[in-house]
């Protein structure tokens, strides 16, 4: 559609979605979850965007509610104060917006400007789920099902100056991956537990 607005001299809006789950509620099937695969799904579209529909603007569309943007670096100390006094316990649920916004910039400014931006500051970007898919809901009201393809992954996305090396460890295992530089998107099998991400230059610890 974008290439045939072009070729026939036609404004066009591109448009990228933020990054969260999308579920709505049709009976009886009850509320359905999918993912954009952490990084990997933001950077899909922008290179969509950036490479084959090359639109006049872009709109990011998100929800009204500004908690739930994921386009600006919300204080989710606050939300999660004002959700409490009204009742909503979500203590856990809201996660802190600022490291999303932070790697769209990116990809704005590549839109912006027409030209890839030099990668200047060494950043990993992780992403996943608190709980497997498997987990069964003690008390699931909502009757939330996820899609078949939902995979069982920690997305890592870095951005790198020169080659690194990952190490990721999750399920009391750590697996070691040598890295180019540029961006690079990671995919490591999810286990239950504690997960930490860190990056090695030349066996120096850099991130975090």
């Amino acid at each position: 559609l974008a290439q045939t607005m072009r070729d026939n001299n036609k404004l066009f809006m591109g448009g990228v979605s933020p990054y969260y789950w999308w579920a709505r509620t049709p009976a009886p099937s009850g509320r359905l979850y999918w993912e954009y695969n952490g990084g990997e799904g933001t950077e899909i579209q922008w290179l969509s965007l950036l490479q084959k529909q090359k639109p006049a603007w872009v709109l990011i569309t998100t929800w009204n509610d500004f908690s739930e943007s994921y386009i600006s670096p919300v204080d989710t100390t606050d939300i999660i104060n004002a959700h409490i006094a009204n009742g909503y316990n979500i203590r856990d649920l809201l996660k802190p917006h600022a490291a999303v916004l932070n790697y769209k910039k990116y990809f704005i400014d590549w839109y912006k400007t027409d030209i890839k931006p030099p990668i200047v500051r060494d950043t990993l970007y992780y992403s996943y789920r608190t709980h497997p898919k498997a987990a069964i809901a003690t008390n699931d009201t909502a009757n939330i099902q996820l899609k078949s393809d939902v995979e069982e992954e920690i997305y890592l996305t870095t951005m790198l100056m020169s080659p690194a090396e990952l190490r990721v460890s999750t399920g009391g295992a750590e697996k070691i991956y040598q890295l180019q530089s540029g961006m690079q998107q990671t995919r490591v099998a999810f286990l239950p537990d504690a997960h930490k991400f860190s990056l090695f230059l030349s066996g120096v610890l850099v991130l975090p």
